[in-house]
């Protein structure tokens, strides 16, 4: 039987981290600002500032929009950009349903549903 050398030692540990890593929920919570209303899976979202958070596992999490006593609940998928971006953005299709979010500061994005 070998025995395993420390660099092989080290891989393994590096690799079973990385593996609980990835294997771990993906939760986080934000706050954005609509500047005008928008449509999310048929829900209506007034203009003003929503907490949205989402949990889940893997790239499919749950997300809930709360302003005040309004929530709404969907679901979306975490998609990985290549750089973040500075500011907060909403990208909203052409009737104003909101496709996407991007979060200043962070390299992940929600991706809803259409």
């Amino acid at each position: 039987m070998k025995v395993m050398t420390k660099i092989e030692w080290t891989a393994l540990v590096l690799l079973i981290t990385f593996a609980a890593v990835a294997a771990v929920a993906a939760t986080g919570s934000a706050r954005i600002d609509l500047n005008s209303d928008a449509t999310l899976n048929g829900s209506k979202l007034t203009a003003g500032s929503y907490k949205v958070s989402w949990t889940g596992s893997g790239d499919s999490v749950d997300v809930v929009f709360k302003n005040g006593k309004q929530e709404i609940k969907t679901s979306a998928k975490v998609v990985e950009l290549k750089k973040a971006p500075a500011r907060t953005s909403i990208v909203k299709n052409s009737d104003g349903s909101i496709r996407e979010i991007w979060f200043g500061g962070k390299t992940s994005s929600l991706v809803f549903a259409q």
